[in-house]
């Protein structure tokens, strides 16, 4: 996948869901009031504060990266404050290198939050760029990974085996897994959006087999095969999309 090959002046057309002004119409605040400011302190994973490993899935320009990690370190007590500011790192990918050099530029944290372009189902540059982050802070896995209204991209562009792997990806790498799946009504405007716009159809829409029940299919795909455990749902956005904490099940 280019995104580059997107119309990027038309803000409907991002076959990627790489939308230029994607948060003047959902602001970082639309998923923010789902987490506890306190909410890394809870996670059975986080034993200790000396370093905490975050990636967000699908950044775009890095708005919400920016706003989640002054979230989490704000609202605590003064010494949780001071430890976790130093040691919560965020590492921010995304595919479209536009977006990336937005996020970057607007970046005022470079030493706890890092901006890389990267597809992540791209094997080898997944394996690089993440290994190289965690590598530098001295972490093996991520402690939690972000992923907000992706699902429905990666469907769309790699059918469902596209989006199965992309599912076992996120499990792999991660301790705790935050999801917010788009339903399928979400699939239909979007192909309605490229095709009033005369854009290249998704390729793969017509042989989904996870379609209206895509949401039950996820999270039974992330139990089932990938073995997460699922904690509990933080809520449901504006557009009835629900953000789902999960975390993985050792023993």
């Amino acid at each position: 996948m280019n995104a580059t090959t997107t119309k990027k002046f038309e803000p409907g057309a991002a076959v990627f869901g790489n939308f230029i002004n994607y948060y003047s119409f959902n602001p970082p605040e639309n998923r923010l009031k789902f987490i506890p400011t306190d909410f890394l302190f809870h996670m059975p994973s986080v034993k200790e504060l000396n370093s905490v490993a975050a990636l967000d899935v699908g950044c775009n320009a890095g708005d919400l990266t920016l706003r989640m990690y002054e979230h989490l370190t704000e609202g605590i007590s003064n010494s949780q404050q001071n430890m976790l500011s130093d040691n919560l790192h965020i590492l921010g990918v995304d595919i479209d290198e536009c977006l990336i050099k937005r996020a970057k530029e607007a970046n005022h944290y470079p030493k706890n939050i890092q901006f890389n372009v990267l597809d992540i189902l791209d094997d080898t540059s997944r394996k690089y760029s993440l290994q190289t982050f965690l590598n530098k802070i001295g972490k093996e896995r991520f402690d939690i990974v972000f992923c907000f209204s992706v699902t429905l991209w990666i469907h769309l562009n790699n059918g469902d085996e596209g989006l199965k792997k992309f599912l076992t990806i996120l499990s792999g790498i991660t301790e705790n897994l935050v999801l917010e799946p788009q339903p399928w009504k979400c699939y239909k405007s979007a192909v309605r959006r490229v095709k009033k716009l005369n854009c290249p159809e998704f390729e793969h829409f017509k042989s989904l087999t996870w379609r209206d029940n895509v949401e039950d299919e996820i999270q039974r795909y992330l139990i089932n095969d990938c073995k997460l455990h699922f904690v509990k749902s933080l809520g449901q956005t504006h557009w009835e999309r629900n953000v789902l904490l999960y975390s993985k099940v050792h023993g």
